[in-house]
């Protein structure tokens, strides 16, 4: 005859988790042999209510857990009790549910707002228990309820719901500083597993959404703090909007368009028209660009641009998003600033140009100029576009001096660029800066007083003499950076 209690208390899963936790506790505790089975189940029921990051999961375990108990029971009853395999399976019993009440106690002591940053880990916990309680009924073959064999719809639900509320409580604006105090003791890996969960989660919200908003304002509080880049380097979410009708610079090789970065920050989005887009320029823009991202992670803002990402969907061109400058390029600023202390700065681009000679393997800029190097708002020059020569040379297969709309750049090229094959190296870098060096103190680009870039280009082709000095002949950066003052 079936037992009250089973009937009870499959109706307390139906119901409620305080009600389950009510039958068993008037129920099996009398029974002695089943008495710390009975005191884990509880503890567990209880701590359920108290875990709110995967809240749904957890008490669909604590459930299972009443379940297990009730089967026990079930089995137990017309048996032996003292009998050695029926205390083995009582025994057994206990130690799951203990484990698993250990399990959820370091989940509830775990501070509300770093729970969400170990939902991922909080998750495969409760995967394990529940792959446990499943191996426990198949080893010592008890028939559970129904409850018990069938929960995948159950979890399902669960996760959807579990899903909705991390969701919820990332796009609050309000948890901001929760968010970031647990920010500040999170490993990297931490960060940038719940700033993609974050990233990823934008594309299922309209760009005007509330929680799109909330997403984008939390993500751009978490990158601040944290000093990571999103992890996503394709930009396809609504993280970037343009502003206006048209650009707003450029030069032949590229388009400048003024954007809003995560809903707040001013950026600068670079349209490269030399590169029309398909599968080849996508796969092998990304992959120089994850070389770029990962430079300036090394550098973290020292010396190199910040590179935001990608935007490979919004027009016949790619283009690069990176923070708005609004002391412009280093001729600008210092045009407009004409007691600037020129030699600084200077010193400054030949360390930056020194990081990237330095890393392993080593970076060419490949395009130094001043153009190519932004001034933030302490005053300090930032290298930009250092990835950009590698990136052309990828996509459209030929070198960086030959492809088109590169012309804008003769005045600062090495003589030996002018001429085939034209690699560009750290030995044309220093020939570069020091056209950059001389364009800084005088205000003035390179051969000024010649009009067309092409002129220039017939200049140093004739100056590229195989029997003159060679690139190899020129000082490394670190030589130079020792002669500055």
């Amino acid at each position: 005859m079936e037992p009250k209690s089973g009937l009870r208390i499959a109706a307390g899963v139906i119901g409620t988790t305080a009600l389950l936790s009510a039958n068993i506790a008037a129920e099996l505790a009398p029974i002695p042999y089943l008495g710390p089975v009975v005191g884990s189940v509880l503890a567990i029921l209880e701590l359920c209510e108290r875990v709110r990051i995967n809240g749904q999961a957890v008490k669909e375990l604590g459930q299972r857990c009443g379940q297990l108990l009730l089967a026990l029971r079930n089995r137990t009853m017309n048996e032996d009790i003292e009998s050695d395999p029926i205390k083995e399976m009582v025994d057994s019993c206990g130690q799951l549910v203990e484990e698993i009440e250990v399990r959820m106690k370091r989940w509830h002591e775990t501070p509300k707002a770093k729970q969400f940053f170990l939902q991922g880990e909080i998750a495969e916990d409760i995967k394990r228990c529940n792959s446990a309680i499943d191996a426990f009924v198949e080893t010592f073959q008890i028939t559970a309820s129904m409850e018990l064999h069938n929960m995948m719809y159950q979890l399902r639900l669960s996760q959807d719901a579990n899903h909705q509320e991390q969701i919820s409580y990332l796009s609050n604006i309000e948890n901001k500083s929760s968010i970031i105090e647990s920010i500040a003791t999170s490993t990297k890996e931490g960060v940038d597993k719940i700033m993609s969960l974050m990233q990823q989660n934008m594309t299922y919200y309209a760009v005007n959404d509330y929680r799109h908003s909330g997403l984008s304002e939390n993500l751009l509080t978490i990158q601040h703090a944290s000093g990571r880049l999103l992890p996503e380097i394709e930009l396809k979410r609504g993280e970037v909007m343009r502003i206006g009708l048209g650009p707003v610079g450029g030069s032949t090789q590229f388009d400048i368009w003024e954007g809003r970065y995560l809903g707040r920050e001013r950026c600068a989005i670079k349209a490269l028209r030399g590169m029309d887009m398909n599968d080849r320029t996508r796969e092998r823009l990304l992959r120089e660009v994850k070389i770029w991202r990962t430079v300036w992670e090394l550098d973290q803002g020292k010396y190199i641009l910040p590179f935001y990402g990608a935007l490979l969907e919004e027009g016949p061109f790619p283009c690069m998003v990176s923070p708005w400058m609004s002391n412009g390029d280093a001729l600008t600023y210092v045009n407009r600033n004409p007691h600037v202390d020129r030699k600084f700065l200077i010193r400054r681009i030949a360390e930056g140009l020194s990081f990237l000679h330095h890393l392993n393997p080593p970076i060419a800029h490949g395009d130094i100029k001043a153009l190519n190097i932004l001034i933030n708002d302490d005053g300090l020059p930032l290298l930009a576009d250092f990835g950009l020569s590698k990136i052309m040379e990828e996509v459209t297969g030929m070198p960086f001096t030959q492809t088109k709309g590169v012309s804008d750049s003769y005045r600062w090229f090495a003589p030996e660029l002018c001429c085939a094959p034209g690699i560009i190296s750290r030995a044309s870098d220093i020939f570069s800066f020091s056209m950059t060096v001389l364009e800084l103190m005088t205000g003035l680009p390179p051969f000024f007083v010649i009009k067309r870039p092409t002129e220039v280009l017939i200049k140093l082709q004739g100056v590229s003499d195989p029997k003159g000095p060679s690139p190899d002949d020129r000082p490394t950066i670190d030589q130079v950076i020792e002669e500055l003052p």
